[in-house]
């Protein structure tokens, strides 16, 4: 499975992918969420985790992650 890992403290970024790769499975971490929309729309992904914070409303990345 392919997954993106979109957050900006690396530490728990690095935690999760651990844990995937653990089980087999490739992970890509982003910490910039304009360029990890990008990267949707290049490439597919399995899953995507996304940490919207400090947004104070995530729902214009979501949107425009889904759009791509």
């Amino acid at each position: 499975m392919k997954i993106l890992i979109v957050d900006q403290d690396g530490l728990a970024s690095k935690m999760m992918a651990s844990k995937f790769v653990e089980s087999c499975h490739s992970v890509l971490e982003q910490p910039a969420k304009d360029k990890a929309v990008d990267m949707l729309a290049e490439s597919n992904f399995d899953m995507v985790i996304l940490d919207p914070t400090p947004l104070t409303s995530p729902r214009p990345l979501i949107l425009n992650a889904r759009r791509t």
